[in-house]
């Protein structure tokens, strides 16, 4: 049979299986192994197989990841989520739709520590849904902004898929992490836009029921936020200029945090011995992907569709821009309906090739993909973020809150469609980080 047809059949057979609900790194590492098999023999499969194990689990670019996962458990700790909202609540409170403004800027505040889209979620949801809910707020909105605002933790660095993309597409993590500060600031800037002009049309989504903040206690506030704003400068100032690598900034951002909650009094042995747990079981799961989503990359490597496909569009003349086009579209589609780190895993080998062939720079598709996984988080069918947030809000219909995300989703396509336009607004800071 042709390797490309096998290419194919494995990845119809991989759909199958992710959509029987069989776990994706298993499902990937089973089409993986079995697509190798077909194509090289048993013998030379299982041999791949052990390699690729242990070269998965030697990358040294991986190592950034559990320290990623641990600063956000050591901000949670240390009680720095609860002060970045309290601070933003006194600035934003008596601004059209104040409590979600907070939220957003608690959740771009939260990201700046914690690489993750569903921890972010899960966080400020915590915090942010009661005070909304005692504000009365309506519950798409609510529900629709936290989801939303939960995106941020995959695009402001750190960002642990940033750190994937970086591994597969065999590129700078550094820069990768440097060229989402940018898309990351407009994006909450985008979501708070949405948010006010919302309210300004409908007044009935967001009361203003609350007593005015004197500026005195705005300025005081701002004391809470410097832990944060420490460990990101820390962090990503420290990579941006070279002093450390990604993975020597998540250490010393872990270090700091665990010191600040232990300066603080917050920590105690029965919750330093969760985030360790919850650390590990996370960092694991990822791994585990992580090492599936390598067996299933050789077998479309030994397949040769990404070079056909690269090879076939060249042929066609097609400039830079359908294809680019075609690729979001896929990318938009795929993430309504497959998690965000299999999906990046899968289609960005598939699909760079071809991309770097008509010219498109592979740094700055990293945050195109990032923000289609985004867009997927808080689109039907299968948001992620969406069914974190119903997960939280068990009285709102799942329904609710994919309408209140709605409008957030297609400012996300919108700054995709800028950054397609204006390709330096995710590239200026890398470049810059080079000279």
């Amino acid at each position: 049979m042709n390797p490309v047809l096998v290419g194919f059949i494995g990845l119809a057979v991989l759909l199958v299986l992710i959509f029987a609900g069989i776990p994706v790194g298993f499902s990937m590492g089973i089409c993986g192994f079995l697509g190798t098999v077909y194509l090289l023999g048993f013998s030379i499969a299982v041999p791949q197989l052990h390699s690729t194990f242990y070269s998965v689990t030697s990358e040294y670019g991986l190592t950034v990841l559990p320290f990623f996962i641990l600063m956000g458990f050591f901000a949670s700790l240390g009680g720095a989520t609860d002060e970045l909202y309290v601070t933003a609540e006194k600035w934003l409170r008596r601004l059209p739709g104040g409590l979600a403004l907070a939220s957003i800027a608690g959740c771009a505040g939260f990201a700046a520590v914690c690489g993750s889209n569903m921890a972010t979620t899960a966080t400020m949801a915590k915090i942010a849904l009661p005070q909304m809910k005692a504000a009365k707020y309506d519950d798409a909105l609510i529900t629709g902004t936290i989801a939303s605002g939960g995106t941020l933790g995959a695009l402001i660095p750190p960002s642990t898929i940033f750190v994937i993309y970086g591994i597969i597409a065999e590129e700078s993590i550094g820069e990768l992490l440097i060229s989402g500060i940018i898309p990351g600031v407009l994006l909450a800037l985008a979501f708070m836009l949405i948010i006010m002009v919302r309210v300004k049309l409908n007044p009935r989504l967001a009361p203003i029921n609350l007593a005015p903040v004197s500026w005195r206690e705005k300025f005081v506030s701002l004391k809470n936020v410097w832990q944060v704003l420490l460990v990101f400068f820390m962090v990503i100032g420290g990579i941006y200029m070279g002093i450390f690598t990604p993975t020597e900034g998540g250490a010393v951002g872990a270090f700091i945090l665990f010191g600040l909650a232990l300066f603080r009094g917050k920590v105690t042995v029965k919750n330093l011995f969760h985030s360790m747990i919850d650390t590990s079981v996370l960092t694991a799961m990822i791994f585990f992907i992580i090492f599936g989503a390598f067996l299933f990359k050789d077998f479309l490597a030994l397949s040769q569709i990404a070079t056909k496909l690269g090879n076939m569009v060249i042929e066609l003349q097609l400039s830079k821009y359908p294809v680019i086009v075609a690729v979001i579209v896929l990318l938009l589609v795929l993430g309504t309906f497959m998690p965000e780190i299999p999906m990046i895993m899968l289609f960005a080998p598939v699909v760079l090739p071809t991309l770097k062939a008509v010219g498109w720079d592979p740094i700055w598709f990293g945050v195109i993909c990032v923000l289609m996984v985004s867009a997927g988080e808080i689109s039907p069918p299968i948001g992620g973020t969406v069914f974190m947030m119903a997960a939280m809000a068990k009285d709102v219909p799942v329904t609710r809150i994919f309408a209140g995300a709605l409008p957030f989703a297609i400012a996300v396509v919108a700054l995709c469609i800028l950054l397609i336009i204006f390709p330096q607004i995710a590239l200026f800071l890398p470049r810059v980080m080079l000279k």
